[in-house]
């Protein structure tokens, strides 16, 4: 294995943990402050300007419901085909 396979490998690893911490440590059972979900739809499918979101980037990376809510939007959105 090369270096850049292993810097590859732990990067992706990295991110896992990452992903995993997000999608748990942040609990926010009643939502508060949260974006709807019409928000997090348009960000995980890169429908809004950045300008439009900026102010919830924060809050998604901090909270765990959010984060796991975009997270299965983009996951959709990568998976669609793009159209043209």
């Amino acid at each position: 294995m090369d270096e850049r396979e292993k810097f590859d490998r732990e990067e992706t690893r990295i991110l896992d943990l990452l992903a995993r911490g997000l999608s748990r440590e942040f609990p926010n059972r009643q939502r508060v402050g949260c974006p709807d979900s019409a928000v997090l739809r348009g960000i995980a499918f890169l429908e809004l300007r950045l300008a439009e979101v900026h102010e919830w980037l924060d809050h998604i990376s901090s909270c765990s419901p959010c984060y796991q809510e975009f997270s299965e939007l983009r996951k959709r959105a990568v998976s669609q085909p793009r159209s043209t």
